[in-house]
């Protein structure tokens, strides 16, 4: 019974301690070129990690003010280009392009900060007069603190491991 108590707490004490490290996501903005249709598009990229260069597993367009509202959807999966780099959690280079793919089918988008440009246009080849005012933003994911009770859990489960190896001695 001792070994039971035991290894429960061992149990719950490695995976209270065990975290894996999180991706990161970010928001992008930018007015997008009269030619291209205009309007604001705004999305998401996610899925990269701190201090690496690598793609993102995921950029989606959320949003459209342009009175069509095309382009929204996913574009990472089968991307022409997709590399990101981010240091210290900060978005610091980004370079994408697709060309008419995704779940999309329709659109193509490229973001690029060699010159802070960007687009999205209906065609499925071409990205034309790409904007130079991208806005890119970190998604704050808010803490979750461990709680307060598993220390109490923790302690709780060692006092009855020993209450029953105090008992199996007598």
């Amino acid at each position: 019974m001792t070994k039971t108590f035991a290894a429960i707490a061992m149990a719950l004490a490695l995976s209270a301690g065990a975290a894996s490290a999180a991706t990161l996501s970010f928001n992008f903005s930018f007015v997008n070129a009269a030619i291209n249709g205009g309007g604001t598009v705004t999305g998401t990229i996610a899925g990269l990690n701190d201090n690496a260069t690598g793609a993102a597993t995921s950029l989606k367009v959320t949003g459209n003010t342009n009175a069509l509202g095309f382009g929204l959807g996913e574009y990472a999966v089968g991307a022409y280009i997709n590399t990101f780099t981010v240091s210290a959690g900060v978005l610091t280079a980004w370079n994408f392009l697709q060309f008419g793919k995704g779940d999309t089918g329709c659109c193509s988008i490229r973001l690029t900060s060699a010159n802070s440009l960007a687009g999205l246009t209906n065609a499925t080849g071409v990205v034309r007069h790409p904007t130079t005012d991208v806005t890119i933003t970190p998604v704050v994911v808010p803490t979750v603190p461990v709680p307060a009770g598993l220390g109490l859990l923790l302690s709780a489960l060692g006092g009855l491991g020993v209450m029953a190896r105090r008992r199996s001695r007598a």
